[in-house]
């Protein structure tokens, strides 16, 4: 199995841009924290080397969090439109049951006021128990209803902890994913954006720039000595330029030699003619 190198986390690197462009616009601790780790890498691997540089790869980083927080809220949306339509059948059976009690307690009255039309400790008495009754019949009705109602809701909490229906629910879930697709899409063409401009920069004006001050820096004086081939033909000729072939063709070419005898004629340069002993032609 290959080995990669573990690029180490510095704390100074996110503090750095943090000091220049701010705080990250992130929401929690925990984005923090992923965003500035991508910050780092990207700063040990771009290796930044002047300010319009910073600005790009902090671009860069911001910019790859987001994609992977779009990727992770792309996750979640199945499972919370699932979970919205079982929220949703939990405060209608709340809803529904209040209802329920409310016409109960309306039904038996038992906290309303009393009218008594003579004082009658007998009467009172019966009232009384009458009254002990009915809030028993109530109790145990708003009891049942309370029961009924926690049972259906643990069947609805059963059934939004078990597996997704995805196909129960795509309706709902689907307009949500096809904009974050479309975010992710727009998050995918600032990175490519952003990488051809650092890279348009590091070689090309950047690269320019750093070259120019580099040959400032670096340049030094020499004095080059003439040629051997231009003494050669001439100043002239040197003054036209380097020799070249066709120079070399356009030169005047030396007189016929004349020999006698055997004397071989040679061909690596221009000979004299030879004369005879006499001093005067042959």
């Amino acid at each position: 199995m290959p080995q990669y190198p573990i690029i180490k986390f510095d704390p100074t690197v996110p503090a750095k841009f943090a000091d220049w462009f701010g705080p990250p616009a992130v929401l929690t601790a925990e984005d923090l924290e992923i965003h500035d780790r991508m910050l780092c890498g990207l700063f040990h691997n771009v290796r930044p080397q002047d300010f319009l540089e910073f600005i790009h790869t902090h671009d860069l980083a911001y910019n790859f969090y987001l994609r992977l927080a779009l990727r992770r809220r792309r996750d979640k949306v199945i499972r919370h439109t699932n979970n919205e339509k079982f929220e949703r059948q939990e405060r209608e059976l709340v809803q529904d049951a209040e209802r329920r009690k409310q016409e109960v307690r309306w039904l038996f009255d038992v906290h309303g006021p009393t009218t008594r039309h003579r004082r009658d400790p007998l009467t009172d008495t019966k009232f009384a128990v009458e009254l002990e009754v009915n809030e028993a019949k109530m109790n145990k009705q708003l009891a049942e209803i309370d029961a009924e109602t926690n049972e259906k809701l643990a069947k609805v909490q059963k059934a939004k902890e078990a597996p997704i229906d995805e196909v129960a629910c795509f309706d709902q879930w689907i307009d949500k994913e096809e904009r974050i697709d479309e975010q992710l899409a727009e998050v995918d063409r600032n990175i490519r954006s952003t990488l051809e401009l650092l890279d348009e920069h590091r070689t090309g004006l950047g690269r320019r720039l750093r070259q120019v001050a580099d040959e400032i820096v670096d340049v030094e004086f020499a004095e080059e000595s003439t040629p051997a081939c231009e003494e050669a033909v001439g100043p002239k000729q040197s003054a036209s330029g380097p020799i070249t072939v066709s120079s070399v063709a356009e030169l005047p070419s030396p007189p016929p030699s004349q020999t006698s005898g055997s004397t071989p004629i040679r061909s690596d340069g221009p000979q004299k003619s030879a004369l005879p002993p006499g001093g005067g032609p042959a």
